[in-house]
């Protein structure tokens, strides 16, 4: 009895394998010849490229640095 479902359900799996391969094989035949492919290359925006980025950085790192500089009179106490 074992061996029957077994043997069953190997029969079943092989064909189920073999119709699904056959389906595959089948649906990748149906393209006709002629492919027409046209692509555009759209250019990058400005926040794309890298260099700005690092320039923009630079550029802010510097203006922070520069404010918060003071200068003060030095003080002295006279005792």
């Amino acid at each position: 009895m074992k061996q029957t479902m077994k043997t069953t359900a190997a029969k079943m799996f092989s064909l189920s394998f073999i119709f699904c391969f056959i389906t595959c094989w089948l649906c990748a035949q149906d393209t006709s010849g002629n492919l027409d492919v046209t692509a555009t290359v759209k250019p990058a925006p400005w926040y794309d490229h890298t260099w700005i980025w690092i320039v923009g950085s630079a550029i802010f790192i510097l203006i922070l640095v520069s404010l918060p500089v003071k200068k003060s009179k030095p003080t002295t106490t006279e005792m």
